[in-house]
């Protein structure tokens, strides 16, 4: 996951569970079978929380960060919103098809 702040400014990256880069240090990450979340530690705020339920199914506990564009996504379980589109009370199991999220709309396929 590549992590922006508000400004679109590329702060820092987490491959494999490990970090690329992460400016000042101030990222964290904790990972276990069942779980993975992020962390911005200065302020203490969750970016990403998420339960492994099996081997091809995870879910997002909930998220709330950054597009490269400054753009603000947050998901949980009741809703995802990306910029000012909200998408609430739907249930999307994409089989493996990519998600196109931008900020004309949510794609699929």
């Amino acid at each position: 996951m590549d992590i922006y702040d508000s400004a679109g400014r590329h702060v820092a990256r987490l491959r494999r569970n490990a970090w690329v880069f992460n400016l000042g240090d101030e990222y964290a990450s904790t990972t276990d079978p069942a779980s993975l979340s992020l962390m911005h530690t200065p302020s203490g705020e969750v970016l990403v929380e998420v339960s492994v339920k099996g081997t091809n199914e995870i879910h997002v506990v909930r998220a709330t960060f950054y597009t490269s564009t400054g753009m603000l996504i947050e998901a949980t379980k009741e809703h995802l919103k990306v910029g000012p589109i909200t998408m609430a009370q739907s249930q999307l199991d994409a089989r493996a098809a990519g998600i196109s999220i931008s900020a004309a709309g949510i794609g699929i396929g």
